[in-house]
This record gives C-alpha cells, structure tokens and sequence, in this order.
C-alpha cells in the first residue's frame, strides 16, 4: 500500500512537471510571435522611438555645407541664429554656421510647433499646447511648461521671453519669463492681444492688440516696463487691423497693418505714417529698413 503511494506520487509529479514545461514552450511561442510581428511592423512604429544622437539615419537634411537638401517629407521651419541659422523639423532643431555646415542637432517632442528669433536666442513653443524652449547657440537655456494654452509668445536677445496664454478670468494673461525662466512680470488682460515685442534692454516690452471702434477694426500699442504696475502709455485708436511689429535700435516701435504702417517713439510719439498704395502681401523689417 505504501509502495502503491509512491507511485501516485511520482506520477502526479511528473504530470505536474509536464503540464509547467508545457506552460513554458506556450509562453515562449507566445513571446516569439509579438517579437516577429513587432519586427515585422517596425517601419510604422520605430520613428516614435529614434533617440537623440549623432547616428541619424532617416536623412530628415542632408549636405555639408550648401546647398543643403530637406526630404519632401519634412515639414520645416528656419530662422537666423547669431551668424548662423537654425531649422527646426517635427523633431529636431538644427544648429547651422553661416556657411551651412551642421553644428548641433537638438531633439524635441512639441507638436504644431512656432519659432521665433532674436540675435542668438531662439524660441520654440507650442501654438494651442503648454509648451515653451528657449536656444541658445551653446545649449537649450531653459522649458517651461504653462498652466494654460499658449496664444502666441515671443524672445528677446537676452533670452526673456513674453507668454500670452488664455484665461478663465481675462481675455488673455501676459506673463514675463528672464533668461533663467523665472517669472519677471503678470498681467490680466483686457486686451485682445496679436504680438509682443521686447525693448532693446529687455526691460520692458510693447504689446499690440486688436479691437474695434464703430464698426471698424483699429489696432491698440501699449507701452510697459516690468518694473512698473502702470502702463507707461496706451494709443488706442490706429485705424487698421494689426499684422506684425518690430521694434528699431532706439526703441521705436513699427506696426505693420492691413492698411497701412505706423512708426512710433519710445515716448509714445508717434514719427511717421505711410499708407500702402495697394493690397498688402507681405511685410519685413531689419535695422536697415522696412519693405
């Protein structure tokens, strides 16, 4: 009886044995199919997985030195950078001399992304997302993330950056951020704000925005120092519909309309107006000039 029980033993210890290696061939197929069916399908899910390094292999640009050529399934941006340029793609930031030789490659993960610039100092954000960089020529200076939806932001040459997002409470929110990314100044706005340019020692800066006025579309200027609470000047009724501003070597403040551009001092005064003779197209502005 006792050799009898043993026996039963050693067979449900073998039946036991059996059924986990049959367990493990299962689990090891099991494995082996999701391995080949992701090799298989790797040219749909790799590019969300490439890393930054020097061992690019998708080509995005190509060439050293100029011409340089841009796959046609690249969607791309570009701006100056100090004596060079930069072009930013759906994931990367492209550090460029001025003679087209690549001195960086800088990896990021925004989506429909903007980019602006100014001297050596440029940024990237996230139109409608939380998202803000600022670059230099030697290394990303800083991120943020904001608490609401970004409207539109802009970059000093020192690396300052103006954020206009929305808000539960105002139009919009202006918040002020120096080249270390602390906040330098806020503001709830009443304004309906279309751009922010810097002053010259990043300071302060001009706002532009839009309103309208018996039926027409004029475009507001107002003037701030981030040392102040109030507003150092306000014009509130430059009738046209405001497109762009720049801002000159001696603080003049130029404002690109629909209808026509306006020039104004740093004192609110304003210099000169030219009326355009036909429809606007397209408007630029440098040091030199305006075209």
């Amino acid at each position: 009886m006792e050799e009898l029980n043993m026996n039963e033993l050693s067979e449900i210890r073998r039946q036991k044995k059996k059924r986990r290696n049959t367990q493990k061939f299962l689990g090891f197929i099991v494995i082996l199919t999701i391995v080949l069916g992701l090799y298989v399908s790797k040219d749909r899910w790799m590019p969300s997985f490439k890393l930054d390094n020097s061992g690019y292999t998708d080509d995005e640009i190509s060439g050293g030195g100029f011409p340089l050529k841009i796959s046609n399934s690249t969607n791309y941006k570009s701006c100056s950078l100090g004596d060079g340029f930069v072009v930013l793609t759906d994931t990367r930031l492209y550090l460029y001399s001025g003679s087209g030789d690549n001195r960086e490659i800088r990896q990021h993960d925004y989506s429909n992304t903007i980019l602006r610039n100014a001297g050596n100092k440029t940024l990237v954000y996230e139109q409608n997302g939380k998202s803000i960089r600022v670059d230099s020529k030697r290394s990303v200076m800083y991120e943020k993330k904001t608490d609401n939806s970004i409207y539109l932001a802009s970059v000093s040459s020192k690396g300052y950056t103006a954020v206009v997002t929305e808000s539960d409470q105002y139009v919009c929110e202006l918040r002020i951020y120096d080249q270390m990314g602390d906040e330098k100044y806020y503001r709830g706005c009443s304004e309906r704000i279309t751009d922010v340019v810097f002053k010259n020692d990043s300071k302060g800066c001009y706002f532009v925005s839009l309103n309208v006025s018996e039926g027409h579309i004029i475009s507001q200027i107002d003037s701030i120092d981030f040392d102040k609470i109030d507003t150092v000047w306000s014009i509130s009724d430059i009738e046209t519909c405001p497109v762009s501003a720049s801002v000159s070597q001696t603080d003049d403040i130029i404002l690109f309309g629909d209808t026509m551009c306006v020039c104004y001092n740093s004192e609110g005064e304003k210099k000169t107006e030219y009326q355009y003779p036909g429809v606007l197209t397209d408007t630029s502005y440098s040091n030199s000039g305006a075209a």
